[in-house]
């Protein structure tokens, strides 16, 4: 009986690239937009499945959002450092910046315009 070789294919994910670093924002600084990436960013950490995209500035965060607790805070924070390629400082970091969508857009927007990204 013959012995079949099968050749070796290339996987097709093989081919993709790496993800490109986020653009940098344009000057100025729209209020909206950062509202939006906060938005994409709480969904994303907190796997809402898309629910937080229907929040606004006012939405209440810590204690009426019951998948934001201590571990998701974290992965909040980081997910929002990666993305805006910024840093927090602990004493920064506070549960009135949790209070609203609108506190926690705020101190990244303070961010941004700090360190011109």
């Amino acid at each position: 009986m013959a012995t079949r070789h099968r050749a070796r294919r290339e996987l097709p994910f093989s081919r993709i690239a790496p993800r490109p670093a986020p653009l940098p924002f344009a000057h100025p600084i729209d209020p909206m937009n950062v509202t939006d990436q906060v938005l994409r960013a709480l969904d994303e950490a907190l796997s809402l499945q898309g629910r937080a995209l229907s929040f606004d500035r006012s939405t209440p965060l810590l204690g009426d959002l019951p998948e934001l607790d201590s571990m998701a805070v974290l992965a909040l924070i980081t997910g929002l450092e990666n993305h805006f390629g910024i840093a927090f400082e602990d004493d920064e970091l506070n549960g009135a910046v949790f209070a609203t969508v609108g506190s926690l857009a705020d101190l990244v927007e303070q961010h941004l315009s700090s360190t011109g990204a």
